[in-house]
């Protein structure tokens, strides 16, 4: 994955990891990495800040690590 880091350097990130293609959600949360997905989405939102703010940031990643993480029990 080509990306660009809160510095503004361009990166690549290899990732060795394969994921199931299915047809509902537990099937796709079974093979998932959820730290590794909460942490990316961390790292996204963090990224946007200055555009945002502080406020708006926290409460945007909680909802949807909330709603992440809820989804992946049921």
């Amino acid at each position: 994955m080509l990306y660009t880091d809160m510095e503004g350097r361009r990166m690549i990130r290899i990732m060795n990891y394969s994921w199931v293609v299915a047809s509902s959600m537990f099937n796709y949360f079974k093979s998932a990495d959820i730290e590794n997905l909460a942490q990316f989405k961390i790292r996204n939102e963090l990224s946007q800040a200055p555009k945002r703010g502080a406020k708006a940031t926290k409460e945007k990643v909680l909802n949807d690590l909330v709603e992440m993480l809820s989804t992946y029990r049921t």
